[in-house]
């Protein structure tokens, strides 16, 4: 099996298999890290979908704090 996850900080892409495919794995998951397939509809969902979050995010108390916490803190940060 091949797992990603990323968040604002970092992204990790990991792997798990049996010892006898291992190789196999591994070269899958390489090609996977160096050849990314990214089609471009899972794109526009994608951005879509954070678009929405983040538009939503003022609407809701807490998650309003959190971003001006986050607008002051890394002002001027890329």
């Amino acid at each position: 099996g091949i797992s990603a996850a990323a968040t604002r900080d970092y992204s990790a892409i990991s792997f798990a298999g049996t010892r006898e495919n291992f190789d196999k794995v591994w070269d899958i998951a390489a090609d996977v890290v160096i050849k990314p397939a990214f089609a471009a509809e899972d794109i526009d969902r994608i951005k879509s979908q954070v678009l929405a979050g983040l538009r939503e995010a003022e609407g809701v108390p807490d998650s309003a704090l959190d971003v001006a916490q986050d607008r002051t803190l890394y002002t001027g940060h890329p």
